[in-house]
């Protein structure tokens, strides 16, 4: 039985993954590292195993301190090919069983910036020599760019200068969208012919420059030059005509007639060109190549070596689209004169295959086209923005990655409380949702364009929408381009319609009472009102700034009733004057929001008084402010509070245990030692000041000393005594969240002034 894991499948995993860091109920990572304590052989890591040890039990233990991984952290990621002189790439074919895993594009660099081109042809297994440069191409390039080496490359995307420093590794490379490449990629186009066998005997072929143009007239007819053209009639039927240079440059015919009368050499082509070409345009006939499929509009031609007249290159002339097969027959003359009939025998000997183009065209989704199943995590551990979270001291050999973690220790300051909060229970804070949808209420009317939509309401993430008109005027649908984040109560608020304008005299009938409207969309009972500029004279028979209602309508004008179903005003034309205008009801519309998708911040109280809320195996990130949208409420006791501050792990968090007091002994404790208390209390040393003791590896209980009794922690090596006042637990919930990721690696020590950047890539 044979399986496939599609690249689909990969590529789907990998953007469920980058949007999980932003969309509405969206997930907390952290980067961590951990494991101060050196491995039985430091220069070769240990292998890592999926069990429980390792990523319930050991990545805890071993953690010392993490940073938020953020959206603007991650991007997608391909396999990295430099461009390298010399270097045979191979080129995109469709049916290539290992394409994703050879070396079919190219990282190029022009100084700073960074290009990456897809190689379409190979020049027949050639080497390439010269680089591919996004200053000799265009992302809006309708077709293949070929190099100087006989390659031909497509552009797919650029790499910006800070995209590559912090995302870049030696083995990938980002990947991005060029809305360029991808407006002007092409579904189903034929993009590359491959030249299978080039035949031979194909002779019918020739250039020059245009003697005469639509000879006689005639748009199918024209002149060529007859110094190197045949001398035999009909030797260029079936043969393809392409004007290479100068006015109507670019486009291809069939030649359908060719005749010779002394030095006359005339040409009689299929269909007539878009754009005439004049004598000054040059021109090259070649055999034709037909293409059939169950696309439409490719059209391409072949090129002779004049050595053997044989094919060596087909040039696509026009990609076409919608092609998911197609074959090509590839015709021309042999030079060979059939003399009972007076004909050329025709050359149809090559053959050909089509490279059938990605889907929706190559350009279109770069990530899906270069196999990106790898994710690029990458930021920067800096201990000046830690906020103490971070001490340069000691060393890690251990990176990974942790997925939504519980906050061991969280405070937050409170007011305005109604009730109290009870140990143990459950307390939330309702952070919003997103749009799920606006409702119309009232359509409106006199809408000529479509209108914006304003959405009010506090929120993390604004949404973003716009109404659209029909033809009647009215507003008939909403479309939601960003469903947002974090609304409670949000409004929505369509601009009005703009108003109408008309001229008091050229556009008012005496004789029936009827304004004249351009594209009239008012409708019958709709109600309107009729404003006058400044300086302008209300049409006798209407009041400025007064609402009046349509009695009878068309698409040329309206005529107006004081009352709804009344009769029609009788209306006497004015002064010539354009500053009058009809105005229709603005709409209005109410917005839902997905209560599926609400998220929030909760934790369970351990200590609370009226002022203070402590919370452990907290989740999310509590907001503060006077707001009555993000209240603190109690599951239980039903109790209710504005969040003043808090205080809570946010970019950094500490998972070192910290003992607080003051050292009893003259010498001090040496890195990494064992530290205990009893033995069922004890931990790793890692780093230390005058009064806090950091410690990795904590367990049990460490005892804080009173009034009766001191309580010391001892150094098994250093034999350092260190006096217990107090602890501070670490940020983290030991066994909380998910760990996603852990890599071991040779050991980086800490020291002051430093910073580390990490970057992680990670396969799907």
């Amino acid at each position: 039985m044979s399986k496939l894991i599609t690249n689909n499948l990969k590529l789907f995993n990998v953007d469920q993954f980058i949007e999980s860091f932003s969309e509405p109920n969206f997930n907390i990572y952290y980067y961590f590292v951990g494991n101060p304590i050196p491995f039985a052989n430091d220069n070769i890591p240990p292998t890592l195993y999926d069990n429980t040890q390792t990523t319930l039990i050991s990545s805890y233990e071993d953690m010392i301190f993490g940073k938020r991984i953020t959206s603007s952290d991650i991007v997608q990621m391909a396999p990295r090919h430099n461009w390298v002189s010399g270097t045979v790439y191979t080129k995109y074919t469709h049916d290539d069983d290992n394409l994703l895993d050879s070396n079919f594009y190219v990282l190029s660099d022009e100084g700073s910036s960074y290009s990456v081109f897809k190689c379409l042809d190979n020049d027949g297994g050639g080497q390439s020599t010269y680089r591919p440069r996004l200053s000799e191409t265009a992302a809006d390039d309708d077709f293949y760019y070929t190099t100087t080496d006989g390659y031909q490359w497509k552009y797919m995307y650029s790499i910006t200068p800070t995209e590559y420093t912090k995302f870049a590794t030696t083995a990938h490379i980002p990947v991005y969208v060029n809305a360029n490449v991808v407006a002007n990629a092409v579904n189903g186009s034929i993009d590359n012919i491959e030249v299978v066998s080039g035949g031979t005997g194909y002779a019918s072929y020739t250039n020059g420059a245009f003697q005469e143009v639509r000879v006689g007239g005639n748009p199918l007819i024209y002149a060529i030059d007859s110094v190197s053209a045949s001398p035999n009639s009909s030797f260029y039927i079936n043969s393809a005509l392409k004007i290479t240079n100068g006015t109507g440059s670019g486009q291809q015919k069939s030649i359908t007639g060719y005749t010779v009368a002394g030095s006359s050499r005339r040409v009689v082509i299929d269909s007539a060109f878009t754009i005439t070409p004049t004598t000054a345009s040059t021109y090259e006939i070649t055999p034709l190549v037909t293409i059939t499929g169950d696309g439409q509009g490719a059209q391409a031609r072949a090129l002779v070596n004049s050595s053997s007249n044989s094919i060596y290159s087909i040039e696509i002339v026009d990609r076409g689209s919608e092609y998911s097969f197609a074959t090509v027959t590839v015709t021309g003359n042999t030079g060979i004169i059939n003399v009972s009939t007076n004909t050329a025998i025709t050359a149809n000997n090559a053959t050909a295959k089509v490279m059938i183009s990605p889907k929706n065209g190559h350009g279109s989704n770069a990530a899906a086209e270069l196999g990106a199943h790898y994710v690029g995590v990458s930021t920067v551990f800096d201990s000046t923005l830690s906020g103490d979270k971070i001490v340069n001291e000691n060393d890690f050999r251990v990176v990974g990655i942790i997925k939504d973690p519980l906050f061991a220790n969280v405070i937050l300051d409170i007011s305005s409380s109604t009730g109290s909060f009870a140990d143990g229970e459950t307390v939330s804070q309702s952070q919003g949702s997103p749009i799920a949808s606006i409702v119309i209420t009232n359509p409106g009317s006199g809408y000529t364009s479509n209108a914006d939509v304003t959405i009010s309401g506090t929120s993390s993430v604004p949404a973003v929408a716009n109404a659209s008109s029909n033809s009647s005027g009215r507003i008939s649908q909403i479309y939601i381009s960003n469903t947002g984040q974090g609304y409670i109560l949000p409004t929505a608020t369509i601009t009005s319609p703009a108003p109408v304008t008309f001229n008091g005299n050229t556009s008012v009938s005496n004789t029936n009472d009827f304004i004249s409207i351009s594209n009239n969309v008012f409708q019958n009972n709709d109600s309107v009102k009729y404003l006058v500029a400044a300086g302008n004279t209300a049409v006798s028979g209407l009041a400025n700034n007064t609402n009046y209602f349509i009695v009878s309508a068309n698409s040329t004008g309206v005529k107006l009733s004081s009352t709804l179903n009344g009769s029609a005003i009788d209306l006497t034309a004015g002064v010539s004057q354009t500053g009058h205008s009809l105005t229709g009801n603005t709409a209005t519309a109410v917005v839902v929001v997905d209560t599926i998708k609400t998220s929030n911040a909760n934790g369970i109280v351990f200590a609370a008084n009226d002022s203070v809320v402590k919370l452990t195996n907290a989740y999310g990130f509590f907001i503060t402010g006077n707001t009555s949208t993000n209240l603190l409420v109690g599951k239980t006791s039903g109790a209710i509070a504005v969040v003043d501050t808090s205080t809570q792990p946010t970019t950094y968090f500490d998972q070192t245990y910290k003992v607080v007091g003051s050292l009893s002994s003259a010498q001090g404790f040496t890195e990494d030692e064992l530290v205990v208390q009893s033995s069922n209390a004890n931990g790793y040393f890692y780093s230390s000041n005058s009064t806090v003791v950091r410690l990795v590896n904590k367990k049990g209980t460490i005892n804080q000393s009173d009034a009766t009794t001191q309580y010391l922690i001892v150094g098994q090596s250093s034999q350092a005594q260190f006096l217990v006042s107090g602890v501070v637990p670490s940020d983290l919930v030991k066994g909380s969240g998910d760990v996603i990721y852990i890599e071991n690696f040779t050991p980086i020590s800490k020291a002051n002034g430093q910073t580390e950047t990490i970057k992680l890539v990670l396969e799907f």
